[in-house]
């Protein structure tokens, strides 16, 4: 079982540190068992030549040969380790009189190459000399491969583009990667040991966050957009993946979030949305969201069906500011006046540019006279001062048709065209004016 010293004599001429006191085991047998019984190997190395005088069973199993060193043993070398990379832990041990640990990489009989984390510890003579070194090393191989999985994931984490946020199952943030700085404004340590809800942005109802924990609660998958605030206060858009993390036994121990911001893609969606829904020019609905809206209320708008009007306004002799001011002047004026019949209608009011120099308008809960009424004002809104421009001022004027909805009208349809039929009566009969289309002869 021993190699050139027995394990009595080490144990008997040996102590762990000098001066200690002597403690002989009674049964040396039972101490070599309990060596043989560890599954990682355990040997004393002699510090004047390296050699290995005590191995166990596990050490032996290495292919320990008789008169071995400990380089020769684990990593089938004829010189002593050496270096930063790896340090002899026996020569660590002589120079700094106390144990030593420290990864190595070790090679089996096979050739096959492991980590072992190796301790050592000084054996002193009775001169206080370090003349022995024991030392056991462990497998480390699966504890390495999951440090380096977790370090690559790391590393995936910290150079992610999206954050990352780690909590705990109770919601409380344990990590961030420095994207979720980059994104929010917010550093580690200003939201670690929080709740995310600090980066609500007050968008989203109660029903909206009670949905996501209980989905995540649940052990299931969480995704959706929503608008959190950043630490300056701005409000940005991102896509949210929320994922449980579970043990062995199922049960929920964290939540990760990865958080794509996706502002800019929201921006753009909305600025097409508004593109394809308003008048470039003017800003007011283009006719297609205005016949959408307007539909909506002729057909379900809670109040009597008399009690809904239609305009149809359209700019007195526009041809002839084109043609003495120039198509930039034109567009000046058809923004000008807008602005002025939007600044005129009641909230709830609808208006759009029909076409031209034609404008919709559609008054919802408005009987015939108050009709009549706001036609007027917006009338004079217009003509009542000129529209100044880079070609200087001009001065216009509007007809409007009016029709209210009735027997008349049984749709959306009948009701602009009667508008349009009180709109040429205007025009025929002087231009600048108001014509309701039940009052036309």
């Amino acid at each position: 079982m021993t190699l050139n010293l027995p394990l009595m004599d080490i144990i008997r001429n040996y102590s762990p540190m000098p001066d200690s006191p002597q403690h002989l085991p009674e049964n040396i047998a039972f101490i070599e068992q309990v060596l043989n019984a560890f599954d990682e190997p355990f040997y004393v190395i002699r510090a004047a030549d390296f050699q290995i005088v005590f191995a166990n069973h596990a050490a032996r199993k290495m292919g320990l040969q008789q008169a071995q060193t400990c380089h020769a043993l684990v990593h089938h070398k004829d010189q002593p380790c050496s270096g930063a990379d790896q340090p002899c832990p026996l020569m660590q041990v002589i120079q700094e009189r106390k144990p030593f640990t420290v990864e190595h990489l070790h090679y089996k009989p096979d050739g096959s190459a492991y980590y072992a984390e190796v301790h050592g510890y000084p054996l002193f003579n009775e001169k206080g000399e370090v003349e022995f070194m024991a030392e056991y090393s462990v497998n480390i191989t699966a504890r390495k491969q999951v440090e380096n999985q977790l370090r690559q994931l790391q590393r995936a984490m910290e150079f992610s583009a999206n954050g990352v946020v780690i909590t705990s199952k109770k919601g409380i943030i344990e990590y961030v990667n420095p994207a979720f700085t980059r994104i929010t404004g917010y550093q580690p340590e200003e939201v670690i040991g929080q709740n995310p809800r600090f980066l609500k942005s007050g968008e989203h109802s109660q029903e909206f966050y009670a949905n996501l924990w209980k989905t995540i609660q649940q052990g299931e998958v969480w995704r959706g957009e929503m608008t959190n605030r950043k630490k300056d206060g701005s409000l940005y858009w991102e896509y949210q993946t929320i994922t449980p993390v579970k043990d062995e036994n199922g049960a929920i121990t964290h939540f990760v979030a990865i958080k794509e911001n996706v502002t800019e893609r929201k921006q753009a969606e909305q600025e097409l949305e508004r593109l394809a829904m308003t008048d470039p020019l003017t800003g007011l609905a283009n006719r297609r969201t205005f016949f959408d809206q307007a539909r909506e209320y002729f057909s379900f708008a809670p109040h009597p069906i008399g009690q809904l009007s239609v305009f149809m306004l359209d700019i007195d002799q526009f041809k002839s500011v084109n043609d003495q001011h120039g198509h930039a002047a034109g567009d000046e004026v058809l923004q000008e006046i807008a602005i002025r019949l939007n600044r005129n209608l009641r909230p709830g009011d609808l208006i759009g540019r029909y076409g031209g120099e034609e404008f919709s308008i559609l008054l919802p809960r408005t009987e015939s006279s108050t009709a009549l009424q706001i036609a007027e004002r917006l009338r004079l809104a217009v003509s009542s001062s000129p529209i100044e421009t880079q070609q200087g001022a001009v001065s216009i004027t509007v007809s409007i048709g009016i029709c209210r909805a009735g027997d008349n009208t049984s749709s959306l349809d009948d009701l602009l065209h009667c508008a349009d039929e009180a709109l040429y009566e205007a025009k025929r009969t002087g231009r600048n004016r108001c014509v309701s289309y039940t009052n036309k002869s």
